[in-house]
């Protein structure tokens, strides 16, 4: 992640690293591979064993590519997020770039109940995950560092956070 500032806005931008972005699209469509081979070999089980003993496998072959399919889709829709935090009009702009651009916000600072980061999984790694809390229970995203084997607290985005608390004057909790 990265901090930027002027003396109009704080911006934090998370992008992800090109190995980030080659690793997850060929993950994505090796999932969409997985899931199209399922639903083939559900079609030819039903085709070559029209009897009700094949029904489990077709359910099972089918329940695989449905999975496949949501692993596949959720890797390729992941996005990179900028994060701009107006100091004069005291808002906050979340913007996401991907496959598909989407936009949130502006949201008052006031809205804020929490910025702070935790640990936990995106896909199959452990993660740590910077967040914005919203007052309507609404939680965004706004970036993440891998820590697969290494601890949270040797992670930038702790500190990041602390910046733009202490800048914005936001709650959250630090996470050491």
């Amino acid at each position: 992640m990265i901090l930027q500032q002027t003396d109009r806005t704080l911006t934090l931008i998370f992008e992800r690293t090109d190995w980030q972005r080659l690793s997850g699209t060929l993950y994505g469509f090796g999932m969409a591979a997985l899931g199209a081979l399922l639903l083939y070999l559900a079609v030819r089980v039903l085709v070559v064993m029209p009897n009700t003993s094949a029904l489990a496998l077709v359910a099972l072959f089918i329940a695989g590519a449905a999975l496949a399919g949501f692993n596949a889709v959720t890797t390729l829709l992941e996005a990179d997020c900028r994060t701009d935090f107006d100091l004069i009009a005291r808002k906050i702009v979340l913007t996401k770039t991907g496959l598909f651009s989407r936009r949130h916000g502006p949201v008052p600072f006031e809205e804020v109940t929490e910025l702070s980061a935790r640990e936990g999984f995106i896909g199959s790694g452990r993660m740590l995950i910077a967040g914005l809390q919203l007052r309507n229970g609404i939680q965004w995203r706004i970036g993440y560092d891998v820590i697969w084997v290494r601890p949270a607290s040797i992670s930038n985005i702790p500190d990041l956070l602390q910046r733009v608390r202490l800048v914005t004057g936001l709650p959250g909790i630090d996470l050491r």
